[in-house]
Formats: C-alpha cells, sequence, structure tokens
C-alpha cells in the first residue's frame, strides 16, 4: 500500500513537472560496444551521460562507462573494460577534459553523484596511468 501510494505521489509531482528522485539505484542498463568491446552500464539521468566516448588529442582514445552498480569503467583499443581504480561509485559522468603536451599530458574524468549533487574527479597521467584517488572537484 505503501509503495502505491509513493508511486501515485510520484506520478502526480512528474505530472506537475518537478523531478523524483529514487533512494536505490536504477535497475535499467543497456548494452554498449566501445573498441570491439561491450559492457553492460545504467541508462542515463536526464543530467548526466552515463556512457561517454572521448575522442582525446593526446595518447589513445577512450570509452567510459558507468555500471548499474556505479562502477566507473573505461576502455581503450586494445584494452577490454576495465574498472578505473580508486573504487569510485557514481551515476553520471559530467566531464571529460586533458592538459599537458603530447608527451607529457593528464586525462581528466569528473563522475557526478546523484544522492549528494557532489562531483568527483580522477586523472590520468602519461607517465604513471591512473591515480587512484577520486577526489572532490
Amino acid at each position: 500500500m505503501l509503495r502505491r501510494m509513493f508511486a501515485m505521489v510520484a506520478v502526480l509531482l512528474s505530472l506537475a513537472g518537478l523531478a523524483v528522485a529514487s533512494a536505490g539505484p536504477a535497475s535499467a542498463s543497456s548494452e554498449v560496444s566501445c573498441f570491439g568491446y561491450t559492457g553492460t552500464f545504467a541508462d542515463p539521468y536526464p543530467e548526466y551521460p552515463t556512457v561517454v566516448a572521448a575522442d582525446w588529442g593526446y595518447g589513445v582514445d577512450n570509452c567510459f562507462g558507468i555500471s548499474p552498480g556505479r562502477h566507473i569503467w573505461s576502455t581503450a583499443p586494445g584494452h577490454p573494460w576495465a574498472t578505473i581504480p580508486g573504487d569510485g561509485l557514481a551515476d553520471g559522468i559530467s566531464a571529460l577534459w586533458e592538459t599537458g603536451t603530447s608527451t607529457a599530458y593528464v586525462k581528466h574524468i569528473q563522475v557526478w553523484i546523484a544522492s549528494s549533487g557532489n562531483y568527483y574527479c580522477q586523472a590520468y597521467t602519461s607517465s604513471v596511468g591512473w591515480n587512484s584517488d577520486w577526489s572532490r572537484c
């Protein structure tokens, strides 16, 4: 009964043009292929996508994805999907950018957490790889 009431309230709020957020993770997902590797990723929020392809100016290109379990994954040509180090969880990918030169570059990913509205970043340096540290940004 309570679940049905919440669903009715959610529908009424949606019809009124108000956003309704669920406390649990979304269960909907889609299979996405990038560089010949297929992964299963969460359906996007209206605010941010859950799969993004990066056509970097330096180094190899990447695809990034958020799994239905909220883990953050990456793939590149010749490298199957793998979680980005640091045990990060997110709901959307909010930004990708790079800095540096062709011989010393840094690739950045910024992710979004729906429950808090916070953003976290991690960097991949050409000399070291992922720094394994998700920092609030």
